[in-house]
């Protein structure tokens, strides 16, 4: 699914598995085609958007499946180059169980 340029989504087959109106699964190109540009611009609006897109085609769609929606937005905060660089060492400390603050 396409969202902003620097948003990611990912989801699991149930939605590609929904039906259109004439009772045609979808698929990841008829889902895409669907939702393409459609979509709220705030975050929190954009399952509710989604499911909602989806049940309108049929009521029975996502009744049969499991649906796992991810959405990843960048939030414009930036990031120190001295956390940058460090990163590497906390997951290690991590790994380790020592648990150090760096």
């Amino acid at each position: 699914m396409t969202m902003a340029s620097d948003d990611l989504s990912c989801d699991t087959d149930g939605l590609e598995e929904c039906v259109n109106e004439s009772g045609h699964i979808l698929g990841e190109s008829g889902l895409t085609r669907r939702l393409a540009g459609g979509c709220p611009d705030a975050p929190s609006s954009v399952f509710p958007h989604i499911l909602d897109r989806l049940r309108s085609m049929s009521p029975q769609n996502l009744d049969d499946d499991d649906v796992i929606i991810m959405l990843i937005c960048r939030n414009g905060a930036s990031v120190s180059p001295r956390t940058n660089l460090l990163a590497p060492f906390r997951d290690v400390s991590n790994l380790v169980g020592g648990g150090w603050r760096i």
